[in-house]
């Protein structure tokens, strides 16, 4: 379906099947699985470690399928669908010669973490976007202005991996030693308080 040149860190299916999100080293790529068009933004990640610790960058896509992400190091970039495909099919930003679309990135929104971004997730409603980072929290942030909206801590160390549950209450976190935790997105009583 397409070539790439830094070798695939990332795989993500928007809901419904639609496109694919390929992320590398150096770009993040949307593929129509209807037709084949091919969408690529060169968004260099020389700039991040995106090899520290063996922690690859990661792509993926809100429940509702507004929202295309990506993940690298400590940024966090969230890029509204809609504005990403009318940006790659304008003339005016695409390479004849590869269909690259260069910067600038208008409705691109990039949003720097205190600590390294692991895994990412949305919550089920599209709401949220969820993130482990290296200091061993979840951080629940709006996707629209990168506003922490909660922060919660985990119990397990190094945790890699998150998935939300359907229930839209509930999270799993692992971590590369096999821990797993269950734990809830919702506040508690004393944090209402």
């Amino acid at each position: 379906v397409a070539d790439g040149e830094g070798g695939v860190m990332d795989l993500a299916v928007m809901p419904g099947g639609m496109f694919l999100a390929t992320l590398d080293f150096w770009n993040l790529s949307v593929i129509n699985l209807a037709n084949g068009e091919h969408i690529r933004y060169e968004e260099h990640l020389d700039d991040v470690d995106v090899d520290q610790d063996g922690v690859d960058p990661t792509a993926g896509f809100s429940p509702d399928g507004r929202y295309l992400t990506f993940a690298a190091d400590r940024m966090l970039g969230v890029w509204e669908m809609a504005g990403f495909l009318e940006r790659g099919r304008s003339p005016e930003y695409n390479d004849p010669n590869g269909g690259w679309t260069r910067g600038p990135y208008p409705g691109l929104r990039k949003y720097q973490q205190p600590k390294r971004i692991l895994a990412h997730s949305f919550t089920t409603d599209s709401r949220f976007l969820v993130t482990v980072n290296g200091d061993n929290q979840l951080r629940l942030l709006s996707p629209e202005t990168g506003e922490l909206a909660r922060t919660i801590p985990l119990s397990i160390r190094k945790a890699r991996r998150l998935v939300l549950l359907p229930d839209g209450k509930s999270f799993v976190a692992g971590a590369n030693n096999g821990a797993l935790e269950l734990g809830s997105l919702e506040m508690t009583e004393g944090e209402r308080a």
